[in-house]
């Protein structure tokens, strides 16, 4: 095996490599190349460890260049390093995640914050695809969310961008939203319900709705405690499944008074 690999001269720029050449001096005085920095998840990263001296060194005006530069030495080549001003750091964070907080004193001083709200022009393709009315939908949707908790916890365009089919959106709500909004609010499915359109205190001895279904549960110990509501994923014949109209109601909700409901009062009966 050869220890040396050509690489295709089409794959180098050849102007911008001879800069980077100790000893070569740069032959135009305009701006120089721009490089740019991405840190995925960034609130999950210990700051500390990660950049160190940096998160000083990163700030505009301690850059190389500017009234305030700094420059560290290096612990290992004990040789001086700064932060040239060509260089722009992006960091990446899910609002949702509370861990921010035990960062965001750090970060909030030398970075810009950016919200990226869900964008529901993304959906057309796949609206048009589909043949639903998803920005609707997502839009619905978070709405509710930011009522029942905050707006911080809205979801985002990203689980219906790729949808091509009817399928493909009914598989994103089982398999991924809805567990999604469980861990949101903690296992209180009656809010659950409530994003969905659901009705969240049904009466009857079960109920089946779009997305969910549900039974009640009597006092085992027969004490006279409440009737407790068990929740599940719709089914049908043992298989999971949505209501054909199941959009269309989501996107009602539970304001429009003549909204129909199936109630089972019985084993089997609705």
């Amino acid at each position: 095996m050869r220890t040396l690999y050509p690489i295709p001269q089409a794959r180098l720029k050849i102007p911008a490599l001879k800069r980077l050449l100790a000893g070569d001096q740069r032959t135009s005085a305009g701006r120089p190349d721009q490089f740019v920095l991405i840190i995925d998840e960034i609130n999950r990263a210990n700051v500390s460890k990660v950049l160190g001296e940096l998160i000083t060194l990163i700030e505009p005006d301690k850059r190389l260049g500017q009234p305030n530069a700094l420059e560290v030495l290096l612990p290992y080549s004990r040789k001086p390093f700064g932060v040239p001003d060509n260089l722009h750091v992006i960091g990446t964070m899910n609002t949702a995640d509370r861990s921010i907080a035990l960062i965001d004193t750090a970060l909030r001083r030398r970075f810009r914050f950016v919200e990226c709200e869900p964008v529901l022009s993304c959906l057309v393709a796949a609206s048009n695809g589909t043949g639903l009315p998803l920005g609707e939908i997502l839009r619905t949707m978070n709405d509710r969310i930011e009522y029942l908790l905050d707006r911080d916890h809205r979801i985002g365009h990203a689980f219906f961008v790729n949808c091509r089919t009817r399928a493909d959106v009914d598989w994103a709500m089982r398999d991924k939203i809805i567990p999604l909004l469980q861990e949101y609010f903690f296992e209180d499915w009656s809010r659950v319900a409530a994003v969905l359109g659901e009705q969240t205190e049904p009466s009857g001895k079960g109920y089946k709705g779009s997305f969910l279904e549900c039974r009640r549960l009597k006092d085992p110990a027969g004490s006279g405690g409440i009737d407790r509501l068990s929740w599940s994923m719709r089914h049908e014949n043992g298989v999971q499944t949505l209501a054909e109209d199941a959009y269309e109601r989501l996107v009602i909700g539970n304001a429009k008074p003549d909204e129909p409901s199936v109630l089972v009062d019985g084993e089997g009966d609705q």
